[in-house]
Parts: structure tokens; sequence; C-alpha cells
């Protein structure tokens, strides 16, 4: 059954507020289980069951006192659910691939990113296409993933890249309405830096004529500003 937006956003809020305080190593029997596996559960290629971002922090993180970020629980793990059971079945053929690789993108986009701060001080990533976009950012070297606010911020600065990578920009109007019809992704970034992504990447986009052109234009700043909307 979908869940009216006033039940995800109560809930959401819940699990948000949820994972800044929960310490996965307080459950005796799912630390013992992971530590089984530990040397399968770090690489992050990994497809054992219990493998996630989550776990696999906890892997890398034994006897420090480091919690994995909350971004992992609440924006991470509930969205991708969230537009993986409410969102896909209703998508055309071309917005469940556009779901699939927008999903891949930001794994590898983040996977990039937390390589980049193993290695400095500065992380830079630009999307395949450069009219998309790209960003840079200053986060202290190994500090990425200890610091909850520097990042999610990291992870929402990738999600214009990964969005349109994906190809939001080409998918029908229908699409692009499902998607403005999903639960706000409050604080996903500023509408300012998707304006500006949508700025320059209009123009790589396929070309329509007339009304429908500037209606598919409009569809697409209103879907992605759906998912920035505070």
């Amino acid at each position: 059954m979908t869940l009216s937006r006033a039940t995800s956003a109560v809930a959401f809020a819940a699990i948000k507020t949820f994972s800044y305080t929960f310490n996965p190593w307080t459950d005796l029997k799912v630390a013992e289980r992971l530590l089984n596996r530990r040397e399968k559960l770090i690489p992050p290629n990994c497809t054992d069951a219990d493998w996630s971002r989550h776990s696999n922090f906890m892997m890398r993180h034994i006897g420090c006192g480091h919690n994995p970020p909350s971004y992992y629980i609440s924006y991470g793990y509930y969205y991708c659910s969230h537009y993986g059971k409410e969102l896909f079945p209703d998508l055309s053929p071309a917005g469940k691939v556009w779901l699939i690789l927008a999903r891949k993108y930001l794994q590898i986009n983040m996977e990039n990113g937390l390589k980049q701060n193993m290695k400095g001080d500065v992380i830079q990533m630009a999307s395949r296409d450069p009219n998309n976009g790209d960003f840079s950012m200053d986060v202290s070297r190994y500090k990425l993933e200890l610091d909850h606010d520097a990042f999610k911020h990291f992870a929402f600065r990738t999600h214009p890249l990964a969005y349109l990578d994906g190809g939001i920009a080409h998918l029908p109007p229908t699409d692009l309405i499902r998607i403005t019809m999903q639960p706000r992704l409050q604080e996903w970034g500023s509408l300012g830096t998707y304006d500006q992504v949508i700025s320059t990447g209009w123009g790589s986009t396929k070309t329509w004529v007339g009304e429908a052109h500037d209606g598919t234009e409009y569809l697409i700043r209103r879907a992605l500003n759906r998912l920035t909307e505070k």
C-alpha cells in the first residue's frame, strides 16, 4: 500500500532523528554476525546479504568509536527503498532505465568522492556530459565519512550529476509528472545548484519544437526542483 505524503513525511522525520543517535554496536547479535564475515563485508563490490554502506563502515571502524554517517540510514537507504518500491513500478520503460542508472551513478559518485578524500582535502567531480555540471568542495583528508553534515552535503552535491547523467531530461512527460508527485526530498541541496545544472544541461537534451519543447523543459525543471524542495 502506498503511503500518503503526510505519513511518509512523519516516517522520514523519525528515521532521520534515529539515524543521528543510533549506535549499531549495541546490538550484540548483529555485531557478532557481521564480525564473523568482516573480510567479506569490507570490499565495496560484496554481494553478501548483510552488506550495506552502513555495515561496511562498521567493519572498517572497529573499536574506534566512530558511527556510520546518518545519511546511510536516513536519506540513502530510506529513499533508495522508497523509489524502488513506490516509483519504479509506475515508470515507463525509459523511466525505469533512468532510475536504475541514477542509482548506479549515485553509487559511483559516492565511491569516487570517498576515494578522493583518502588522498587529499579536496573533492572534485564532473558529469559524464560536460554540459551537466560539476562541483568542488573542501573536506579534510579522511574526514568525509566522520562528519554527518559534511557527508550529507557531499552526497547532495552528487545528485544533480547522477539524475542528469541517468537521462532525466530525456524522460517522457508522464514520468516527470510521476516524479513530481513523490514525497518531497527535503534538504537535497539548493535549488540554485539545480537551476545552474539545468540551465547548462538543457542544450544537450533532445530537441523539441514549439510548445512541446517548452512544456517538457518546464516539467524537467519542476521534477528536479521537486527533488530538492524545502
